[in-house]
C-alpha cells in the first residue's frame, strides 16, 4: 500500500471516528507549512469545498510570510475553497511563542465569528503530540497535562478538531511530495531559543533509552483513559454525596 493511500485512508478514518466535527461550515487553518497544507488539501478532497473555509493569520514578523500567504490563497482558489487572510502583530512584550499562539487564536475566533463557524481544524501531527507531552512531562504536570491534544475539544464556543493527530509528519510530507503539492518551511521551527523545538531535537536522543515515539504515545493514551476514569469516579462521588 503506498504512502498516499496510507495517509488518505487514516484521515477518513480520523473523520468517521469524530463526526460531530463535520459540520455545515469548517474552518481549516493553514499556515503554508507541509501539515496544515496537508489538511486543506486532504479536506477539499473529501468535503464538499463549499462547507470549507481556509484562515490564515499573517503574524507580520518575516518577510517571507507574503509568498507563503500567496501560494496558500493560490492552492485554495484551486482546490475552490474559500481564502480568508487575518493581521495579527507582536507588540515586543513578554514570550513571542505564547503570544503569538494567543493571537492567532483571537483572530481565529473573530474570523469564524465572522462566517458563522463553529468548528475550526488544526493540522496537529503525531508529532506534535509526543513534542507536547515532553514539553509537559518537563513542566512537571499531572494527569491532565500529560494527555497532551484530544482529536477533538472545546474553547470559546468552539469546536477544535485535529484530523492529523493520528499522522507522523514524515508521512504526511512524504504524501505531499507523491502528490506534487508544494508547502513552505518556516525557519523558526528549526530554532532552538523555541521550547518546542528543542523538545523535537530531544527524541533522537530519548530513543537511545528506549523511550521511542511510540511509547510516548501509549503513555498519551494511558494518561487520557486515566482522566477518563478520574471523571466518571468524581462524578459519581458527586451525584452520591453532594447535593
Amino acid at each position: 500500500m503506498s504512502v498516499i493511500t496510507d495517509v488518505t485512508a487514516q484521515f477518513q478514518r480520523s473523520l468517521a471516528a469524530h463526526p460531530t466535527a463535520l459540520t455545515k461550515r469548517i474552518g481549516l487553518a493553514v499556515s503554508g507549512g507541509g501539515d496544515s497544507v496537508a489538511m486543506m488539501h486532504l479536506a477539499a478532497a473529501a468535503i464538499d469545498p463549499k462547507r470549507l473555509f481556509v484562515f490564515t493569520i499573517d503574524h507580520g514578523l518575516r518577510p517571507e510570510a507574503a509568498n507563503e500567504i500567496a501560494q496558500v490563497a493560490a492552492q485554495a482558489k484551486e482546490l475552490g475553497l474559500k481564502h480568508v487572510v487575518a493581521q495579527w502583530q507582536w507588540d515586543r512584550t513578554g514570550n513571542l511563542q505564547a503570544a503569538a499562539r494567543a493571537g492567532r487564536w483571537a483572530a481565529l475566533r473573530a474570523l469564524a465569528d465572522v462566517h458563522d463557524i463553529d468548528t475550526i481544524w488544526m493540522g496537529h501531527t503525531q508529532d506534535d503530540q509526543i513534542e507536547t507531552f515532553l514539553m509537559r512531562l518537563a513542566r512537571g504536570s499531572g494527569v491532565d497535562g500529560l494527555t497532551a491534544m484530544e482529536p477533538t475539544t472545546q474553547r470559546d464556543q468552539l469546536t477544535i478538531f485535529r484530523p492529523l493527530l493520528d499522522i507522523s509528519r514524515t508521512d504526511l510530507r512524504t504524501w505531499l511530495a507523491e502528490a506534487t503539492i508544494s508547502w513552505c518551511d518556516d525557519p523558526s521551527n528549526a530554532d532552538s531559543k523555541f521550547d518546542r523545538v528543542r523538545a523535537r531535537q530531544m527524541i533522537a536522543h530519548l530513543s537511545d533509552l528506549g523511550l521511542t515515539a511510540k511509547r510516548v504515545l501509549q503513555t498519551v493514551d494511558h494518561m487520557q483513559a486515566a482522566r477518563v476514569s478520574l471523571q466518571h469516579a468524581a462524578q459519581g462521588f458527586a451525584k452520591q454525596h453532594v447535593h
